[in-house]
């Protein structure tokens, strides 16, 4: 049956910040590539489930069921999916400033 090739129990992952601001901001940023390379690494898939913390009301609700003043940032899953083809990358050279 299709979409049950999937663990039933996937991870739900809350990625948080103790601080606000434009500082918190790009260290959220470097934790959650860090969690992305490593889940890839380990051949898992991660997928955002945005609207978590996109939406003000859901988010302040997800920080009191965390019984936590610190901010969520944002809210993955994280297990084996199906695989799917790589996204084409254009070649370096075409991001290359010449003089």
């Amino acid at each position: 049956m299709a979409g049950k090739d999937f663990e039933a129990d996937p991870v739900v992952a809350v990625l948080t910040t103790h601080l606000a601001g434009p500082a918190a901001d790009l260290q959220a940023g470097q934790a959650l590539e860090r969690v992305l390379l490593t889940a890839t690494a380990d051949g898992l898939a991660a997928s955002f489930l945005s609207p978590v913390v996109e939406v003000p009301e859901t988010r302040d609700a997800l920080r009191r069921l965390l019984g936590d003043e610190r901010a969520p940032q944002a809210v993955l899953r994280i297990g084996r999916g199906w695989p799917v083809p790589a996204t084409p990358r254009r070649p370096a050279t075409d991001l290359l400033l010449t003089r």
